[in-house]
């Protein structure tokens, strides 16, 4: 997760592409790339990487502060090209104002095999977790979904004990209308954050 002073904010989470593609860009190279997006076209086409593509498989939330009218966020699914394309495949979802979007470590729309295992378990965990929220109407909506441990064997928030396969490094909530990035290193629900850090953004050019 980050952002750039074009005012782009954005997380990351991996996916297991069952099939990887050699030759083309790692998912870490273009993830990175996108703190240069200047505008969700850019974006999209950072992600899209013509002439190469992705050789693994990615999600990304993201929106834009510095965007005229209603701010939208989307969600892009990246994975490796199919067959003879050159570029990545790419699914786009986007949400207006009052809705949202939630997504785990597993492919929503793409049509892409999966490597399956673990990750996928705890997704569809995950996923079935979210379903039992209210709609989230407020920071503290957010912070007890991300904060979440009904679910024992496969909580959203990971850190049930030493057994864990995977644990929640760190959580990020960027609040886009005071333009803050709290970072946290435990449980939101029963700790602060680490650190609060301002979205310093570069003024729109006239």
């Amino acid at each position: 997760m980050s952002y750039n002073h074009h005012g782009f904010v954005y997380s990351v989470n991996v996916i297991s592409a069952k099939i990887l593609a050699s030759g083309k860009t790692p998912r870490s190279f273009l993830t990175r790339a996108l703190l240069a997006a200047e505008n969700f076209a850019h974006a999209q086409e950072i992600l899209r990487d013509s002439g190469c593509g992705a050789g693994d498989a990615v999600s990304i939330n993201m929106t834009f502060l510095n965007q005229e009218g209603d701010r939208l966020f989307h969600n892009a699914e990246v994975g490796p090209p199919v067959g003879a394309a050159n570029e990545s495949s790419l699914s786009i979802f986007t949400t207006s104002p009052g809705e949202h979007i939630f997504h785990c470590n597993k492919y929503l729309r793409l049509q892409i095999p999966e490597a399956g295992g673990e990750i996928m378990t705890s997704s569809d965990h995950r996923h079935a977790a979210m379903k039992c929220f209210p709609h989230p109407a407020s920071r503290k909506d957010v912070i007890n979904i991300l904060g979440d441990q009904s679910n024992k064997e496969y909580p959203i928030f990971q850190e049930s004990g030493d057994d864990d396969y995977v644990k929640t490094v760190a959580v990020g909530i960027f609040d886009c209308v005071r333009q803050t990035w709290s970072i946290y290193a435990d449980n939101p629900k029963t700790n602060e954050p680490v650190v609060v850090l301002p979205l310093q953004l570069k003024s729109p050019s006239k």
